[in-house]
């Protein structure tokens, strides 16, 4: 779904390719900004986790930032861990760039559930996907995510490239 002017022509079997949720979702998880704007003029449904598809494919700043002002709203948000959920989508790329700024944007200093001191495996779920990174990758998002305070256990989190977690437990040693 990366060409516009393909899916265009396909539209037009609207019998055998229709506008539907799941084209949407599609092309959320392209990041393909063109097509995804194309798809709101028309009136395709979106879907109800627009931006974690953005994200999670580590899609342009532009396509997230888009997302965030006109997709959000179509998301299931009031799910207690929609914002682990988004973070953690941001950490499984490996992207810290844009893992600061889905952080930054929507304003995460403020969401206690990803930092209070009680742990279940949704508030894991970004460190989790840190922790299944190459090492190379993952060790700056962790450093990040544990200044921001995001909660943490090194009992359960251990690298997916190490017999153990002691370079985590490194990590957050020198933090």
């Amino acid at each position: 779904l990366r060409n516009l002017k393909i899916v265009k022509e396909l539209l037009q079997y609207e019998d055998i390719f229709p506008l539907s949720s799941k084209l949407f979702g599609a092309a959320c998880e392209s990041g393909n900004l063109e097509l995804i704007k194309y798809l709101e003029k028309i009136k395709c449904s979106p879907c109800e986790d627009n931006l974690i598809r953005i994200i999670g494919n580590n899609s342009p700043i532009d396509t997230i930032n888009y997302g965030i002002r006109n997709l959000k709203q179509y998301d299931y948000q009031t799910h207690i861990s929609y914002n682990s959920d988004l973070l953690a989508s941001a950490v499984g790329t490996g992207n810290l760039e844009n893992t600061k700024f889905i952080y930054n944007s929507l304003n995460m200093i403020y969401d206690d559930n990803l930092t209070s001191n009680y742990i279940t495996y949704a508030k894991l779920a970004p460190m989790t996907a840190a922790c299944q990174l190459p090492f190379k990758f993952g060790e700056p998002i962790i450093k990040y995510l544990l200044a921001k305070g995001i909660i943490y256990d090194t009992s359960v989190l251990p690298w997916s490239d190490s017999d153990n977690n002691d370079d985590f437990k490194d990590i957050v040693k020198r933090s």
